[in-house]
Order: structure tokens, then sequence, then C-alpha cells
């Protein structure tokens, strides 16, 4: 159960809270292997970018260890999704028409893996990063998540974003700029807590722990 600040009030659980909204593209390329035997351990998605665009190359690590991973970047489904008018090629360069961000969505024998980048028309483009973690505090010597906890990127290239923490006390930045980050979670009835770190480019990680706000006594009269 999620713990709250205040005692005498139960934290209701809370949505996620969305930082870029993608609208959906019909997807550019994709395909079944015709030796298609559900032979796929993991895939793995590695988007660089180039003179114009970015391009991404999706590899397939096999049961079979004795076989070197296979490039399935041909083979894959692809669904690109976000405010760029963008568009992927048979051999993974992606390219938009106009500035935005849009998330990479890749699927193969059951496996997913995503990626976003910010493209312009005519330059290369920008892998962006994704930020998860928990917010926590401490009670009775056991870390217990905090819902509907208050947290905004103060620091770095992507400052001014914010969310709130869901039930389980999980929150999420999606397109966040790599780079030196600092985050703040607040909560009714605890102390405010900083955190910062270096994200990169995909999935990064940072959980929060904050404390009680020590209980205030009236004055004597």
């Amino acid at each position: 159960m999620p713990f709250t600040c205040q005692p005498p009030t139960r934290a209701r659980g809370a949505n996620w809270a969305s930082i870029l909204i993608f609208a959906a593209m019909p997807s550019a390329c994709g395909g079944a292997h015709p030796n298609d035997t559900r032979d796929v351990a993991s895939v793995n998605l590695a988007c660089t970018p180039i003179p114009r665009g970015v391009h991404c190359r999706l590899l397939a690590l096999l049961l079979d260890v004795s076989r070197s991973p296979r490039d399935i970047t041909a083979d894959a489904s692809w669904l690109l999704r976000g405010a760029a008018a963008a568009q992927i090629s048979p051999g993974g360069v992606i390219t938009a028409t106009e500035d935005g961000d849009i998330e990479i969505d890749a699927h193969y024998q059951g496996h997913r893996v995503q990626a976003r980048a910010r493209l312009v028309p005519n330059g290369p483009g920008q892998m962006l990063a994704t930020l998860r973690g928990r917010v926590y505090v401490e009670a009775e010597g056991t870390l217990r998540p905090i819902a509907q906890a208050h947290i905004e990127v103060v620091g770095g290239p992507s400052a001014g974003l914010s969310t709130t923490t869901a039930g389980d006390g999980s929150y999420e930045f999606a397109g966040l700029m790599p780079g030196d980050v600092v985050i703040r979670a607040t909560k009714t009835g605890c102390t405010v807590a900083d955190r910062s770190t270096q994200i990169h480019p995909g999935e990064n990680r940072l959980s929060v722990l904050i404390d009680r706000a020590p209980p205030t006594t009236a004055s004597a009269l």
C-alpha cells in the first residue's frame, strides 16, 4: 500500500501523467522473416544521429548461442508516433518533413523495444532520454511508496517539466534531453527532496527518498 506523509489521510492512487502526447502514424515497413521460428531470445535497438535524421538498427540475440546476433531491421514491424511527419526506410533511416519529437516502436517475434528522437527536416536528429523512478518515504524502518507526489525537473535542458507519482509511487518523464538533470519531489506533510544525475539516450532510472516533516508544536500562550 502506498504511504502518505499525512497519517490521517489515505493517499489516493494517481494516474500516469504524460509529458509528451504522440499522434499515431501508420507503420512504415515491417514483415515476418521467412525463417521465423521463434528463435530470438531478445532484441536490441540502437539509433544514432546521421546528417539527415537518425539511423536505427535492430539486432536479435538468438536462443542458439552458437549463432551470431542477426540484423532484423528490415524484417521487424515499425511504428512511428509523434508530432513530426516521419518515415522509416527498410534500412532503418528515419527522416521527417517537419520539426518534432517521435516515439520509435519496433516489434519482432513478440519482442518490443522503444526509443525517442527529436527530428528536423534537413539536419541530424537527437536521441532523447526517458527517466523513470519511484518516490519513497521511510516509515518504521521500511521504505514505502508515495502516491500523488509532485515531481518537477528543476535543472538541466528539460527544466520545467512536471508530473505526479502513481499509486505505487512511480513516475516517468519521456522525451528528455540527455545531460545533467535535477528533479524535485514535493508532498504535503513531507520535506522537499532534490536528486541529480546524468541521463543518456534511452532508459534511465532515478528514485527519490523524502522525509516526513517534523510535527509542529503549538506555542504556549
